[in-house]
C-alpha cells in the first residue's frame, strides 16, 4: 500500500501547477514553436528553464546532469522528453522563438498584480491607481561572444539592459524590454502603456521634457528628480503647504518648499508648456549625521508634498528588484549568446521570479522572496506539501532560537 508522501506532487511539480498550461499552449501554437521538435517540446523546455532558474544551474552541462540524475521523476516533473541533452537545450534556446515566454510573463504578471491588489504601499497614502518605479539594469555579455549586444564596442565590451517598471504592490515587474546596452533610458517612455492616473517614479535619467509632457497628455502622473542645471521659473509657493517634520526612530524629514513652476527656456517650455510642482525635500537616515537634499518635479498638483517625496524614495524597490534577479537567478552569465537564446533565459527568469512570487500570495507564506526560493531550491524534488516546508522551517528556526537563548 503506497503512504501519503507518495501520491504528493513532488515541490517543483506544485510550483509550475501555477502556470495556466492551457494558455501557454495556445501561445505555443500561434508561434508554431513545436513545429520542428519531435520530443523537446516548449512545455519541457519551459520547465527545464525553470529547473535551472529555480537551483541555479551553472551550464547547460549541469543543467543536462542535474535533470538525468533524477530521471525516474522526470515524467512528475512534467518533462516528457525523456533523457535531457545539454545540445537540445542549447537548439530550443537559440532556435524556440523567445516570444512564447514573454507572452507568458505578461499573463503571470496579471495574475500577480491581481493578487497583490490590496497591498498597500504608504499608510499614509489612499490612492486606488497603480504606482510604477521605471529603471533599467545593464547585464554585462561577452562582446566577441555576442557582437549584436553593443555597448563599449571600442573597448569590447558588449552589454544589454534589462528595461523593468515594476507595480510597487508587491514588486511586480509588469512592463520589461531588453534592448542592447546603448539604448537610451528615456526611449523606452515611447513604449510604455501608460495608464490613466496612475503614478509613474523614475530617476532623473528619464528627464525628457518632450517625453513627460505625453505622460501629462496621457492624464498619469509622474514623479522625478530635476538635474543641476535645469532652469525653472516659480509661479507661486502652495500656501496649503507646512513644513511638515516627522521625527521617529528611523528618519527626520522635512518639506522646504512646495511650489508651481514652469520652464523658463523657449526650447523647454516648447516641449513641457504645462505648469508643474517643484517640491524640496532633505532628510536623514538613522544614525546619520548630516542631511541629504532632494529635488523633484511633477505634474500631480494635489498629492501631499511630504507623500510625494515618500513615493520617490520608494522607487529603490526597484533598484531592490534588480538586485535580487541578478543574485538569485541566472542572468549574469548565459547559456547561449545568440540574441534569441539570450532573451529566452531571462523572459524564463522573469517568469520564475513571478511563479514565486504568486505562491507567497496564494499560501500565505510569511517568508521574504530570496527566503522561499532559497527553501525551494534545496526541496525541489521532495514529496510533501509547500507550506510544509515553511512549517517546518519555522519551527527549525524557533528551535535554534530557543538554543541559542539557552546558550546565552
Amino acid at each position: 500500500m503506497q503512504n501519503a508522501s507518495s501520491k504528493q506532487k513532488i515541490i517543483f511539480s506544485q510550483i509550475t501547477s501555477l502556470i495556466p498550461w492551457y494558455r501557454f499552449d495556445k501561445i505555443v501554437g500561434e508561434f508554431g514553436a513545436d513545429y520542428r521538435y519531435k520530443k523537446f517540446k516548449s512545455r519541457d523546455h519551459l520547465l527545464v528553464m525553470i529547473f535551472a532558474q529555480l537551483t541555479y544551474r551553472e551550464s547547460l552541462r549541469a543543467i543536462e546532469v542535474s535533470l538525468n540524475s533524477q530521471r525516474v521523476k522526470l515524467y512528475h516533473m512534467g518533462i516528457r522528453c525523456g533523457k535531457i541533452a545539454h545540445n537540445t537545450i542549447a537548439d530550443a534556446n537559440e532556435v524556440r522563438d523567445y516570444r512564447i515566454y514573454e507572452e507568458l510573463a505578461n499573463i503571470l504578471t496579471a495574475k500577480a498584480k491581481e493578487l497583490y491588489n490590496d497591498e498597500k504601499i504608504m499608510d499614509e497614502l489612499e490612492f486606488d491607481k497603480s504606482i510604477y518605479a521605471l529603471d533599467s539594469s545593464v547585464i554585462n555579455i561577452c562582446f566577441s561572444l555576442a557582437p549584436w549586444a553593443k555597448y563599449m564596442e571600442k573597448n569590447e565590451i558588449g552589454a544589454i539592459k534589462l528595461h523593468s517598471l515594476i507595480d510597487l504592490k508587491g514588486n511586480i515587474p509588469s512592463f520589461n524590454v531588453i534592448t542592447d546596452g546603448k539604448v537610451y533610458d528615456g526611449a523606452i517612455l515611447d513604449i510604455i502603456p501608460f495608464e490613466a492616473g496612475s503614478i509613474y517614479i523614475m530617476d532623473r535619467g528619464y528627464l525628457d521634457y518632450k517625453r513627460l509632457y505625453k505622460i501629462e497628455q496621457n492624464k498619469s502622473f509622474f514623479i522625478t528628480r530635476t538635474t543641476s542645471n535645469i532652469k525653472l521659473k516659480r509661479i507661486y509657493s502652495n500656501k496649503n503647504t507646512k513644513v511638515k517634520t516627522t521625527e521617529n526612530l528611523d528618519q527626520n524629514e522635512f518639506i522646504i518648499s512646495d511650489q508651481i513652476v514652469s520652464f523658463v527656456t523657449k526650447d523647454a517650455k516648447k516641449s513641457y508648456p504645462q505648469k508643474l510642482r517643484r517640491v524640496r525635500y532633505k532628510f536623514k537616515e538613522k544614525g546619520e549625521k548630516k542631511f541629504k537634499y532632494l529635488t523633484f518635479i511633477t505634474n500631480n498638483l494635489t498629492l501631499e508634498a511630504l507623500v510625494i517625496a515618500r513615493l520617490y524614495k520608494k522607487r529603490w524597490q526597484i533598484e531592490l528588484f534588480f538586485k535580487w534577479i541578478k543574485q538569485h537567478l541566472k542572468i549574469k552569465t548565459f547559456y547561449s549568446y545568440n540574441e534569441n537564446g539570450v532573451k529566452v533565459q531571462i523572459w524564463t527568469a522573469i517568469c520564475t521570479y513571478l511563479l514565486v512570487a504568486i505562491l507567497k500570495k496564494e499560501l500565505k507564506i510569511d517568508h521574504s522572496l530570496c527566503t522561499i526560493l532559497q527553501v525551494l531550491s534545496v526541496n525541489i524534488f521532495e514529496r510533501t506539501q509547500v507550506n510544509q516546508l515553511f512549517t517546518d522551517f519555522d519551527c527549525k528556526n524557533h528551535k535554534e532560537d530557543q538554543r541559542q537563548s539557552l546558550l546565552l
